[in-house]
C-alpha cells in the first residue's frame, strides 16, 4: 500500500521557547519517520515544518498540540500542501 507524503505548516503558539518544545517535536517526528525542522520565530512562537505520510502527519499534528511538561501551547495553526521533497531528516534551527 503506497502512503501518499503530504506536508503541513504549523505556527505553534504560547509558552513554546525555552521548554525543550523543538527537542519534543524533533523526538515526536522521529518516531513517526517525519522531515523537516522547527524553528523558534521572534515573536515567541515556534514554525514546524514537516513531511511524510498523510496519517503519520495527522497524528503528528495532534502531538504538537500537547508539547513536553513545562510546555503551554495555547494553539497549533495547520497549513496542508503538497510536499516539496527539500529534507532528509528533521532538524532543530
Amino acid at each position: 500500500m503506497h502512503r501518499e507524503v503530504k506536508r503541513i505548516e504549523c505556527r505553534v503558539l504560547g509558552l513554546v521557547q525555552g521548554v525543550f518544545y523543538r527537542a519534543y517535536v524533533s523526538e515526536r517526528a522521529a518516531a513517526r519517520g517525519i522531515v523537516g525542522k522547527a524553528e523558534n520565530l521572534r515573536e515567541g512562537s515556534v514554525l514546524v515544518v514537516a513531511e511524510g505520510p498523510e496519517d503519520e502527519l495527522r497524528f503528528f499534528a495532534e502531538e504538537l498540540s500537547r508539547g513536553p511538561r513545562g510546555a503551554k501551547v495555547e494553539s497549533v495553526s495547520v497549513s496542508w500542501q503538497e510536499a516539496a521533497g527539500e529534507y532528509n531528516d528533521f532538524s532543530i534551527q
